[in-house]
Protein backbone atom coordinates (compact mmCIF):
# COMPACT_ATOMS: atom_id res chain seq x y z
CA UNK A 1 0.00 0.00 0.00
CA UNK A 2 1.33 3.39 -0.68
CA UNK A 3 -0.57 6.56 1.70
CA UNK A 4 0.65 10.52 1.18
CA UNK A 5 2.60 9.80 4.45
CA UNK A 6 4.81 7.31 1.86
CA UNK A 7 5.03 10.14 -0.64
CA UNK A 8 6.09 13.07 1.22
CA UNK A 9 9.93 12.98 1.34
CA UNK A 10 9.50 12.10 -2.74
CA UNK A 11 11.40 14.71 -4.78
CA UNK A 12 9.15 16.37 -6.25
CA UNK A 13 10.54 16.60 -9.34
CA UNK A 14 10.71 12.80 -10.05
CA UNK A 15 8.10 10.80 -11.26
CA UNK A 16 6.77 7.89 -9.08
CA UNK A 17 4.85 5.14 -10.86
CA UNK A 18 2.07 3.46 -8.76
CA UNK A 19 0.39 0.33 -9.79
CA UNK A 20 -3.40 1.30 -9.25
CA UNK A 21 -4.17 -1.67 -6.86
CA UNK A 22 -1.08 -0.07 -4.66
CA UNK A 23 -2.85 3.10 -3.82
CA UNK A 24 -4.18 3.70 -1.25
CA UNK A 25 -5.52 7.36 -0.91
CA UNK A 26 -8.27 8.42 -2.83
CA UNK A 27 -7.31 10.75 -5.71
CA UNK A 28 -9.03 14.04 -4.51
CA UNK A 29 -6.67 13.46 -1.12
CA UNK A 30 -3.66 13.26 -3.29
CA UNK A 31 -4.42 16.46 -5.48
CA UNK A 32 -5.39 18.20 -2.14
CA UNK A 33 -2.12 17.39 -1.15
CA UNK A 34 -0.21 19.51 -3.94
CA UNK A 35 1.01 16.44 -5.71
CA UNK A 36 0.88 16.70 -9.44
CA UNK A 37 -0.82 12.95 -11.07
CA UNK A 38 0.23 12.19 -14.57
CA UNK A 39 -0.83 8.73 -16.12
CA UNK A 40 0.96 7.20 -19.14
CA UNK A 41 -0.46 5.19 -21.93
CA UNK A 42 1.67 3.00 -24.29
CA UNK A 43 1.76 4.96 -27.49
CA UNK A 44 0.75 3.15 -30.86
CA UNK A 45 3.55 1.61 -31.73
CA UNK A 46 4.19 -0.45 -28.41
CA UNK A 47 6.88 1.91 -26.72
CA UNK A 48 6.27 3.83 -23.43
CA UNK A 49 7.04 7.90 -23.04
CA UNK A 50 9.52 7.41 -20.34
CA UNK A 51 11.02 4.12 -21.34
CA UNK A 52 14.43 3.74 -20.25
CA UNK A 53 17.50 3.39 -23.01
CA UNK A 54 19.88 0.58 -22.29
CA UNK A 55 21.66 1.47 -18.90
CA UNK A 56 18.60 0.61 -17.09
CA UNK A 57 20.14 -1.77 -14.53
CA UNK A 58 22.51 0.93 -13.67
CA UNK A 59 19.94 3.37 -13.32
CA UNK A 60 17.12 1.17 -11.86
CA UNK A 61 14.93 2.78 -8.88
CA UNK A 62 12.07 2.67 -7.07
CA UNK A 63 8.96 2.78 -8.37
CA UNK A 64 10.63 1.49 -12.09
CA UNK A 65 8.60 -1.18 -14.11
CA UNK A 66 10.66 -4.05 -15.26
CA UNK A 67 9.46 -7.42 -16.57
CA UNK A 68 10.38 -10.57 -14.03
CA UNK A 69 10.00 -14.19 -14.52
CA UNK A 70 8.44 -15.91 -11.82
CA UNK A 71 8.76 -19.51 -10.48
CA UNK A 72 6.22 -21.01 -12.92
CA UNK A 73 8.51 -19.42 -15.64
CA UNK A 74 5.84 -16.72 -16.77
CA UNK A 75 6.66 -13.43 -17.32
CA UNK A 76 4.97 -10.18 -15.48
CA UNK A 77 5.82 -6.57 -15.38
CA UNK A 78 6.58 -5.67 -11.95
CA UNK A 79 7.36 -2.52 -9.91
CA UNK A 80 10.52 -1.98 -8.18
CA UNK A 81 9.76 -1.59 -4.21
CA UNK A 82 13.19 -1.09 -3.47
CA UNK A 83 17.18 -1.44 -5.15
CA UNK A 84 20.86 -1.20 -4.49
CA UNK A 85 23.37 -2.42 -6.86
CA UNK A 86 22.63 -5.83 -7.22
CA UNK A 87 19.20 -6.30 -5.84
CA UNK A 88 15.53 -5.06 -5.84
CA UNK A 89 12.51 -6.28 -4.73
CA UNK A 90 10.02 -6.79 -6.69
CA UNK A 91 5.60 -6.51 -6.68
CA UNK A 92 4.54 -8.50 -9.24
CA UNK A 93 1.52 -6.08 -10.91
CA UNK A 94 -1.71 -7.43 -10.94
CA UNK A 95 -1.25 -9.37 -7.77
CA UNK A 96 -2.72 -8.29 -4.46
CA UNK A 97 -0.87 -10.43 -2.13
CA UNK A 98 2.22 -9.10 -1.09
CA UNK A 99 3.18 -12.60 0.07
CA UNK A 100 4.45 -12.77 -3.81
CA UNK A 101 7.37 -9.95 -3.91
CA UNK A 102 10.44 -11.06 -3.43
CA UNK A 103 14.06 -9.78 -3.97
CA UNK A 104 15.61 -10.82 -7.41
CA UNK A 105 18.94 -9.73 -8.86
CA UNK A 106 19.74 -7.23 -10.84
CA UNK A 107 21.60 -9.02 -12.79
CA UNK A 108 20.42 -12.32 -13.54
CA UNK A 109 19.12 -12.92 -17.45
CA UNK A 110 17.18 -15.18 -17.12
CA UNK A 111 14.62 -13.74 -14.82
CA UNK A 112 14.93 -9.94 -15.07
CA UNK A 113 14.75 -7.71 -18.23
CA UNK A 114 13.82 -4.25 -19.48
CA UNK A 115 10.27 -3.35 -19.33
CA UNK A 116 8.21 -4.70 -22.39
CA UNK A 117 11.33 -7.67 -23.27
CA UNK A 118 8.69 -10.47 -22.22
CA UNK A 119 5.91 -8.59 -21.56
Amino acid sequence: EVTMDDLKHEDGERWVEIPHNRLKTAMTEVRKQGARIGIEERRENGTWPRAKGNDWKETIQVGDIIDVKDDQSKWYEAVVLFADARNCIIHYNGYNRREWDEQVAINDTTRVAKRGTHT
